[in-house]
């Protein structure tokens, strides 16, 4: 048996055990704790800030960023912002194995005040 558990904090440290219940109902000890900490799966880049400048109002201006699956398996996600900015494509993702990629176009359109 494998599982693997979903929204952890990477670089957080966690400890499991396991117990198991059978169809009569009868629960096991516990397993001995293990413990390991969270991996990233995915990188970002550019890292830091986008810059995108100066856009005069009634303009706009697209930026991209790429997300990259660094470990295999599947990796998911949505990239939300607020106004000004909005997510123009690629966004929500789904990256199956290690490699995989996906450019995220972010659009600035300035108002007036």
């Amino acid at each position: 048996m494998s599982f693997r558990l979903k929204g952890l904090t990477s670089g957080s440290l966690y400890f499991v055990s396991v117990t198991a219940v059978d169809l009569s109902g009868s629960e096991s000890a516990c397993s001995p704790t293990a413990s390991a900490t969270a991996q990233v799966d995915y990188s970002v880049t550019p890292t830091g800030t986008l810059s995108f400048g100066n856009v005069n109002i009634g303009s706009f201006i697209d930026q991209t960023l790429t997300v990259q699956n660094t470990r295999g398996g599947t990796v998911s996600g949505t990239v939300t912002t607020s106004a000004p900015f909005s997510i123009v494509s690629g966004s929500p993702f789904s990256l199956g194995g290690a490699g995989a990629t996906q450019t995220v176009t972010v659009r600035f359109t300035p108002v007036l005040g």
